[in-house]
């Protein structure tokens, strides 16, 4: 018999409890510090009886983890199969528990990370501390072959190697902070521009230890400054950054914490844009982004209007095994593009047209800027108005000014004047 919705939130709700215990419980775990033991041999024993313990925790935390989302899963199909009246009913419900469960599953994914990254810091000290062992061991018997054996030349250095040294001094070399993102660019940089150079180890990494900042200084600082390490502070930062599982957490931390910064449309474009740079990041890592709680959880981020036209578009779908991520985005970006060019649309028609002064009373009479007065040289009054220069002394100032009697044109005789 098929679990009720009923049944189906109890369950979901003993198990997030379960699981929120479990997460509360891990933290003092993870607060503990890999101690240096004065004896080498008893430090390794130490940090394996603590591997075996972080191991168990880890593997019944992924578990629980596993559970939690398989009753997800079912809860979300269960509603789906109600008649539409019913889902009507609840709706409010349905969000809330899938809301609730999605929190504490990302909550849970990332002491499950932390988890994994102690399980394998530790195997990482462990590793180096057999490895001191043996590279002390070696030295202790090259130490007793040096005193056997007659001193000779010793063998010239590379030119090669000393040419490469040269090219690798003017190499801008990457810098890395310990963004799991910006690993995978990080290291395909650092790896052709020097750890595949042919120089020794101890030169890769001094330039490696140039190249970190932050908290990847810190991990790369845990270890020895010697060459041997070298090797073991590459594959602590690939175990720590470097795996996809990190990455992902880290990717579905941002998700989680994005939403739109506001409820124009303009802005929920702008979300979309930030949700599929994100989805494809994880598809990349091969993370299955098409189940419906991702696709539900994905949709609760938009404004109201968004999801009912998205929902209508799935409703018209022949099976629910159609609505992946792709067809959604696709569903989004239509609708956001149409009701945008709309807004824009109506912001264009209700502008105010700017309308042109109109001309004034002279240009509209005569088609050229008023003329100055002959007398005065204002532009207030027509010459015959002028009140600077009395009609009786005008023509007096006409003909000394050698100005025609009748118009006032200069360099004008009367005789010409029509």
């Amino acid at each position: 018999m098929a679990p009720t919705l009923k049944s189906l939130k109890g369950r979901l709700t003993k198990m997030a409890k379960v699981l929120e215990e479990r997460v509360r419980d891990t933290e003092p775990l993870l607060a503990w510090e890999i101690p240096t033991l004065q004896n080498g041999n008893e430090t390794i024993d130490h940090l394996k009886l603590k591997r075996v313990l972080f191991t168990e925790r880890l593997n019944t935390l992924t578990e629980e983890l596993a559970t939690l989302h398989s009753l997800a899963e079912a809860f979300d199909q269960t509603f789906e199969a109600l008649t539409t009246e019913q889902q009507q009913s609840e709706q409010a419900s349905h969000n809330e528990y899938l809301e609730a469960a999605w929190d504490q599953e990302t909550k849970a994914n990332t002491v499950q990370e932390r988890l994994r990254e102690k399980v394998a810091e530790i195997n990482m000290r462990i590793e180096c501390l057999v490895s001191i062992q043996q590279q002390r061991e070696r030295e202790r018997e090259d130490e007793r072959r040096m005193r056997d054996r007659p001193s000779g030349e010793a063998t010239p250095a590379s030119t090669s190697s000393t040419f490469m040294q040269t090219v690798l001094l003017r190499l801008t070399v990457p810098k890395f902070s310990g963004k799991r993102q910006e690993w995978d660019m990080f290291w395909a940089l650092f790896k052709t521009n020097i750890d595949e150079q042919p120089i020794s180890s101890m030169m890769k990494y001094n330039y490696l230890l140039q190249a970190v900042t932050g908290e990847a200084r810190q991990v790369a600082g845990r270890y020895q400054l010697i060459e041997a390490n070298h090797n073991m502070v590459v594959n602590a930062l690939k175990q720590k950054y470097g795996r996809d599982s990190s990455i992902v957490e880290d990717l579905l931390a941002e998700f989680g914490r994005c939403k739109a910064s506001g409820p124009s449309t303009r802005q929920q474009i702008a979300l979309l844009d930030h949700i599929a740079a994100i989805v494809q990041q994880l598809s990349s890592k091969g993370e299955n982004t098409n189940t419906k709680l991702f696709l539900n959880s994905v949709l609760r981020k938009f404004d109201s209007h968004t999801q009912t036209k998205a929902l209508e578009r799935r409703e018209s779908l022949n099976d629910m095994s159609e609505w992946t991520w792709s067809k959604l985005y696709t569903h989004l970006s239509e609708k956001l593009e149409v009701r945008d060019k709309v807004e824009r649309a109506q912001e264009a028609l209700n502008q105010k047209p700017q309308i042109p002064p109109p001309p004034s009373q002279s240009k509209m009479t005569t088609g050229r800027p008023t003329s100055q007065c002959i007398y005065c040289k204002a532009t207030s009054h027509r010459s015959a108005e002028c009140r600077e220069v009395p009609e009786s002394e005008r023509k007096t100032f006409l003909v000394r000014d050698q100005l025609c009697i009748n118009c006032g044109r200069a360099n004008y005789r009367v005789t010409d004047c029509t």
